[in-house]
């Protein structure tokens, strides 16, 4: 950067030269290049030249020297098998990855993808960052893409986009059955691929470090029309996004998927995928919107998915009813979707709507009612030899508002503060998950600060004006 800059004499702005080293992205021998350049060109036609370029690549010489040439040489130094890897990463869509995703990539068991990405790495075409995953250079990120164009047949290239979306699909499913166990899922074709992880823990941390990846990959199967993977990876995702509040992502991916249902005329896709866009814009309070979708659902899709999505639309429904204040409709639609998944057997499903009746009963003032379902809601969460799960956790919280609200007709036993301890519990739970938000959200203002900080709720998670519980649907 000092030697390019010494190069052009002081001359030129600080926004052109800014452009010119955003082109070359950082690489020495790129800035050597332009500096060359410099010499001879003016700063501001170069500076131009980087602005509005469509090929890096072809830009980064002075006619003696090119950054193209440069890769070529170490590319053609690699054996063949290696030549062909860095291709496949140029097809890459996302980030940074691991040799997960070049075993699917290229069809290679894990252990030789270890060993070719270590060769990659030691020919300096590819790095390690400080996660310990690998990246490449943007530049040699052009050179690799050019290389996958030139030198893989396209057949070979669709086959590799294939087999990299329906890993991530695999891997998706395995790490949403990991955190929540007993969801209902469309089917999944298994890939035969090692799991990269263990447990609802490393679960939910492959989900947080491949989010960017797994966005991309179902943005590249809406694109090259692989429709039934695009809408089943946004359905597998949901849960993740439910969990990490990440709205944009939910509606970027559900955007695609719901395109790419209605473009394969996949009554199921459009149903499930209907249902889950609607939850997205339903948590960040775009009620009309969510609930067009729920009526679609129920008005032309009610059949869908073997009756499943008429039951989902019916609960989200009643979910928008109740946001409205119309809580005896919302007691209703929750009674005929508790029925149909009964009839389904869908157990969780069952769970989550006793837990949506328990509170339009606390909103009716009917707190013995509400008291028996959302225990009826916890007892159906409990795991044996499992941490209460999130579901539970929403339960607990639930039920802690139906004994403080309770107290105004009938009191526990003196001395026993059933409501305290159960909000205290249901605060804890919500903590180990790191969901410090819904914690507050879902206290009562009744429950006291003392018991609030004991359960280990930070006090800028906790407002003043804390409302009481709403109906926030769980993914189904």
């Amino acid at each position: 950067m000092r030697f390019f800059r010494a190069a052009l004499d002081g001359e030129g702005e600080q926004a052109h030269i800014d452009q010119i080293v955003g082109l070359c992205n950082g690489l020495p021998l790129a800035l050597t290049i332009m500096a060359a350049r410099s010499q001879v060109s003016p700063i501001e036609e170069l500076a131009s030249s980087a602005r509005n370029t469509r090929n890096r690549l072809a830009e980064i010489a002075d006619g003696e020297r090119s950054i193209r040439s440069a890769f070529e040489i170490s590319y053609l130094a690699l054996p063949e098998h290696l030549r062909r890897i860095l291709g496949m990463l140029g097809l890459h869509p996302g980030g940074d990855w691991t040799a997960h995703h070049v075993a699917a990539l290229a069809d290679l068991d894990l252990a030789t993808a270890r060993r070719y990405l270590e060769r990659l790495v030691n020919a300096r075409l590819i790095e390690r960052n400080s996660s310990q995953r690998f990246e490449i250079h943007d530049l040699i990120g052009d050179f690799a893409r050019l290389k996958a164009d030139s030198d893989l047949s396209a057949a070979a290239r669709d086959a590799a986009r294939s087999r990299l979306i329906a890993w991530s699909l695999d891997m998706v499913a395995r790490a949403d059955e990991a955190i929540t166990p007993g969801r209902y899922r469309p089917p999944i074709e298994p890939t035969g691929h090692s799991v990269p992880f263990t447990d609802e823990a490393s679960a939910s941390a492959w989900l947080a470090a491949e989010q960017k990846n797994l966005v991309a990959a179902c943005q590249l199967a809406f694109d090259t029309g692989a429709d039934s993977a695009c809408w089943r990876l946004a359905a597998m995702l949901r849960g993740h996004f439910f969990l990490t509040k990440q709205w944009d992502d939910w509606l970027a991916t559900h955007t695609w998927a719901l395109a790419a249902a209605e473009r394969a005329r996949d009554r199921d896709g459009e149903a499930m995928t209907r249902n889950n866009l609607g939850l997205a814009l339903m948590e960040i309070g775009r009620l009309d919107e969510a609930d067009e979708h729920f009526l679609i659902v129920l008005n032309r899709l009610a059949d869908a998915g073997d009756g499943f999505a008429r039951a989902n639309a019916l609960a989200n429904h009643a979910a928008i009813a109740y946001c409205r204040g119309e809580y005896e409709r919302s007691l209703r639609l929750n009674q005929e979707a508790l029925t149909l998944y009964v009839e389904r057997r869908h157990a969780r499903n069952q769970a989550i709507t006793l837990r949506s009746i328990g509170l339009v009963e606390l909103e009716l003032g009917r707190h013995e009612q509400a008291v028996t379902h959302l225990t009826m809601a916890l007892q159906m969460f409990s795991v044996p030899h499992r941490p209460i799960s999130l579901d539970g956790a929403m339960a607990v919280n639930c039920l802690g508002e139906a004994w403080l609200r309770a107290g105004t007709w009938r009191r526990p036993s003196p001395g026993s503060h059933a409501g305290s301890r159960t909000a205290a519990t249901a605060a804890a739970a919500t903590r180990r998950r790191g969901r410090y938000v819904d914690s507050a959200r879902w206290r009562s203002p009744r429950a006291d600060q003392r018991t609030r900080e004991s359960a280990g709720v930070p006090r800028s998670a906790i407002s003043a004006d804390s409302a009481p519980p709403r109906p926030r649907r769980s993914p189904a």
